[in-house]
């Protein structure tokens, strides 16, 4: 069952869109190309790589088609357009990839758990059925967790040993 996640209320307008069944996360590519200031044409450089594995959609509002891509391709799909945007686009991209590589490490990991531990796979995908994780998920892939600048404390006075 895919289930288009509500808007969350920030500046970000990424829409995402869950399959409850398969707990499989699929990102619409225009709105997120447009969270970066990018050309929303560059979503249909996806339907040549990823004829397969996208899905589209026509907006209910617009009529305009909806690339909804799967959450995993993401980043090579952001390396697939990197070369197309300015500057300011490219570093939000960079970002936004590499928090999804991050999102694929974990989900690589739960496939594991799955393996080894089935038990505990189990109580987590309950948990990522709940509207809490749906919400989780949105506020990290759209930027809202701002994390402070790294400091050592140990840091080195200028000039000194």
């Amino acid at each position: 069952m895919n289930t288009p996640t509500n808007t969350p209320p920030s500046k970000s307008k990424i829409r995402l869109q869950l399959d409850k069944e398969s707990l499989s996360t699929r990102i619409e590519l225009g709105s997120l190309l447009r969270s970066f200031g990018a050309p929303t044409a560059l979503a249909q450089a996806a339907a040549s790589a990823w004829k397969t594995d996208l899905l589209i959609e026509e907006d209910p509002e617009s009529g305009s088609a909806l690339y909804y891509l799967s959450i995993m391709l993401v980043a090579d799909f952001i390396d697939l357009i990197l070369g197309q945007l300015s500057a300011d686009s490219r570093a939000q991209a960079m970002q936004f990839r590499d928090a999804s590589r991050a999102l694929e490490a974990s989900a690589n990991e739960l496939s594991r758990l799955k393996q080894t531990k089935p038990q505990a796979y189990d109580a987590m995908q309950q948990w990522l059925k709940s509207d809490e994780a749906r919400h989780l998920v949105h506020k990290i892939l759209s930027g809202q967790h701002q994390r402070p600048p790294a400091t050592s404390p140990n840091h080195a006075a200028p000039g000194g040993r």
